[in-house]
């Protein structure tokens, strides 16, 4: 009979093994995933940063220095000062 009490414990016990993983799986699937997207969202906000810095300290030469301004404005707009002739070069 005692070989009957361990045979039922070790049942009993796999059962509960079994129940506590089809609970436990499906949640640390979920986690997984969260943690891919967190890693995902954690390099597009250090993009994003440094973009705002590359920007950032745009917008302090464009406030402070006139070169830079004439500069964008030559580059961008084809600007260009009065009696200046501009050449352009192909590659």
């Amino acid at each position: 009979m005692p070989n009957l009490g361990r045979a039922l414990f070790r049942l009993l016990s796999v059962g509960v093994l079994c129940v506590c993983l089809t609970m436990v799986l499906p949640e640390y699937s979920k986690y997984l995933r969260a943690k891919a997207d967190l890693g995902k969202t954690e390099a597009l906000l250090l993009e994003a940063r440094e973009d705002h810095e590359h920007l950032a300290s745009e917008i302090a030469l464009l406030e402070s220095d006139p070169y830079t301004v004439e500069r964008i404005a030559r580059e961008k707009f084809n600007w260009r000062r009065v009696g200046e002739e501009v050449y352009e070069f192909e590659n």
